[in-house]
């Protein structure tokens, strides 16, 4: 589908003067659910062909008081269970929606829960990893004891076997019902990072190296998937068999300490990667462990289906989203949890990705389907919620901010819905000059109801950002609405003027000149008229715009005697087309003579035989007229350093010459009246030149000293000098010499 890029936009009637504006209007376009994604979402859905719709409702049903809840399962009834840190706390919500804290373990961290057919909970607690067995009252007994640091999975099998995934060694044990065990597996990997029992199969995900394995009850281990990204953080199976895993661009978690982490009562940050333990003397930051750098490919996230012939299916891929936690739906339908924004993405079974719901908490870091319904929970702060299939009571969303890099005149905004059902749906609209609002931003001004377009109320500033409130739908579906659906929201501004800035202007050596290439038409078949002139410039700035390392190519540099090249440096903020004046006046002169006008290239090659010998500059006048009118252009000029024009060869004056002995010695003056000597030379009888000095070293002088003496034998001898300049020139003179 193709976008009109071009807004017209009548005058307003605002205090800002229109001399200060630029002529030519642009647009803010966000159609794409990439575009839509860097802003904020509450009780709206985004659809991967750019919708924003109503979501389901998503609302709150407990709160922990924790900072993390790190794990969660569900028991044969209906009853769901948390496991938090930094208290070691498991808590039970019930199937009436009523939480309790059920356990607190002497270890800080309960990375995974786990609970067999007979509806037994089983905890794994990290530092010094064991496995509790809680009662339905909270007692919690020492159920098994594998002498590892950080107990990171736990699964049952149909059998009633607890496999445990550990770390920093890498084992995964295998525990009968009676709390004995054994090493079942030895992997090459540091920590065993998630488990999933599958139908004959156990899987196991790991870190560093981030392989996803198949064992089969005897041991028999082989690697189905070797991703790019260093960490598997949770597997799951369909009722097909088709396997899913997430990845997470992370380390390996922390090496072993005998020193007891401090418990944090304050919120801090997960950390964006390995399950590892937060530090507790940094309560606002990052954990981020010592670990090789990640092998994706910028990448920090990814979401896989693993096919039963192995084939391998990326789902999602992110660079700013972490993928923490996936649950398959009896539709088949796959939801993603993820941190940084707290987002809960759906793909349904033709690949369409939509961000369901945006949590007002960090991280969605588990996922449970309960009957129609899903129960989230999340980390900063450890809450849980309950994603119904019933739609929300309305919603809206928060754009990016848009930074226009200059204080703007704004014009209309406008967009785009499908299916509407007549409901009113508001815009409003706020601007300021700091990249974070703040309380200098303007209030939010609105609401706009007319998409085809209203004039935007808030003052010209720099940055610019708009809302939408969608309202209460009784016709939204149970899942997701298709009605009302938002796309294509356009906002249209009016820089304020500002001129060119000439950065620098280089003075090449001579000889240098520049050679052009042709310039490839952006409009296709050109035609005249002061009217097609302007569209060129148009069509001109979208292509800069839309490719902005193709707008012209590199000229190249060639040897042309007598050739002086000027290049310079120029900006502009507003992206305006410019045209360049160069005008040039020996430095005994008052006046700049104009050189040449309307230039469009940023180089130029003067030929130097055209201009009277002297030391010469140039002035460069860069103007933004091609892009405003001619009383509204504004321009920039700055003056080049001085360099010599000289046309004039070197003079050679052979002061002595005499010849003695098969020796020859010859004296002799060079001078040049404006430039530099730079290099004197000398050959006998047409043989190989060879280089002289002056008397003081350094040939750098406008007048020169050499004196030289070459061994030959007897006979007449003719021997040739010449002297070049910096500037290219070359003096020849001849001595005959007889012997």
């Amino acid at each position: 589908m193709k976008r009109i890029l071009l807004l017209l936009i009548p005058l307003f009637c605002v205090s800002l003067p229109l001399s200060l504006m630029a002529s030519e209007p642009r647009t803010w376009n966000l159609s794409t659910q990439a575009e839509f994604l860097k802003g904020k979402l509450h009780g709206v859905s985004l659809t991967s062909d750019g919708r924003i719709t109503l979501a389901p409702a998503f609302e709150q049903r407990a709160d922990t008081s924790q900072a993390y809840i790190f794990s969660i399962v569900q028991d044969r009834v209906g009853n769901i269970y948390l496991g938090t840190g930094n208290e070691g706390k498991i808590f039970k919500l019930d199937k009436e929606g009523k939480l309790s804290e059920l356990a607190a373990l002497k270890e800080i961290v309960i990375y995974t829960l786990a609970a067999d057919a007979d509806g037994h909970l089983y905890a794994g607690s990290s530092p010094d990893g064991k496995v509790y067995e809680i009662s339905s009252e909270g007692k919690a007994r020492e159920f098994f004891d594998p002498k590892e640091k950080y107990i990171w999975a736990m699964a049952f099998d149909r059998q009633g076997s607890l496999f445990v995934g550990t770390g920093p060694r890498g084992l995964i044990y295998k525990v009968g019902r009676d709390g004995k065990g054994a090493e079942f597996y030895d992997s090459p990997e540091t920590h065993i990072t998630a488990l999933c029992a599958g139908a004959d199969d156990l899987l196991a995900g790991s870190s560093p190296n981030g392989y996803i394995y198949r064992i089969d009850p005897k041991g028999k281990t082989f690697v189905i998937y070797d991703s790019s990204l260093s960490e598997i953080k949770t597997l799951a199976v369909d009722r097909s068999g088709f396997v899913y895993a997430t990845a997470i661009a992370a380390g390996e978690a922390p090496p072993s300490t005998s020193e007891e982490p401090r418990r944090i009562s304050g919120p801090i940050r997960i950390l964006p990667g390995s399950p590892a333990l937060p530090p507790a003397a940094e309560p606002e930051s990052s954990f981020a462990p010592s670990a090789p750098p990640s092998r994706s490919e910028g990448k920090r996230s990814e979401v896989y289906r693993i096919f039963k012939d192995g084939i391998v299916e990326t789902l999602l891929s992110s660079d700013e989203d972490l993928f923490y936690s996936v649950v398959v739906r009896n539709d088949g339908t796959v939801l993603i949890g993820s941190g940084k924004r707290g987002r809960i993405f759906s793909v349904d079974r033709n690949r369409s990705i939509t961000i369901l719901v945006q949590a007002p908490e960090e991280q969605v870091t588990g996922l449970v389907e309960q009957g129609t319904h899903i129960i989230a929970a999340t980390s900063n702060l450890g809450k849980v919620f309950e994603l119904s299939p019933t739609p929300s009571g309305g919603g809206w969303y928060e754009s990016d901010i848009l930074d226009v890099k200059i204080p703007s005149k704004w014009g209309m905004i406008r967009w785009h819905v499908e299916d509407s059902t007549g409901a009113a749906i508001e815009f409003y609209t706020r601007s300021g000059n700091t990249k974070i609002p703040d309380s200098t931003w303007s209030d939010w001004e609105g609401p706009y109801k007319n998409s085809a377009g209203e004039y935007v109320k808030s003052p010209f500033a720099r940055f610019l950002q708009w809302k939408l409130q969608l309202p209460a739908n009784a016709r939204a579906s149970a899942v997701l609405s298709t009605t009302n659906a938002v796309h294509s929201v356009m906002v249209s501004y009016l820089q304020q003027n500002v001129p060119p800035e000439i950065t620098g202007i280089t003075v090449h050596p001579p000889g240098i000149a520049f050679q052009q290439f042709p310039a490839a038409s952006t409009t296709g078949t050109s035609v005249g008229g002061r009217a097609q002139a302007r569209a060129n410039v148009l069509a001109s700035r979208i292509a800069r715009e839309a490719e902005p390392q193709s707008v012209r190519p590199i000229p190249r540099r060639i040897f042309q005697l007598g050739a002086q090249s000027i290049s310079w440096e120029v900006r502009d903020d507003n992206g305006d087309e410019l045209e360049y004046s160069l005008y040039f006046k020996d430095e005994s002169e008052s006046e700049w003579k104009l050189l040449e006008a309307h230039l469009t290239e940023t180089t130029y090659t003067i030929d130097s035989k055209a201009l009277p010998e002297g030391n010469y500059a140039v002035k460069v006048v860069a103007s933004d007229a091609p892009s405003n009118p001619k009383e509204l252009a504004v321009s920039d000029e700055m003056v080049s350093k001085t360099f010599a024009i000289t046309n004039s060869p070197p003079r050679i004056s052979v002061k002595s010459s005499m010849a003695k002995d098969n020796n020859i010695e010859i004296v002799f003056d060079a001078q040049s009246d404006t430039t530099v000597l730079y290099l004197a030379e000398y050959s006998i009888d047409g043989g190989e030149w060879q280089i002289i000095y002056p008397r003081d070293g350094i040939t750098d002088g406008l007048k020169e000293e050499f004196r030289f003496s070459a061994q030959t034998v007897s006979g007449e001898h003719s021997v040739g000098i010449r002297v070049t300049d910096g500037v290219g020139n070359v003096g020849t003179s001849k001595v005959i010499v007889k012997m």
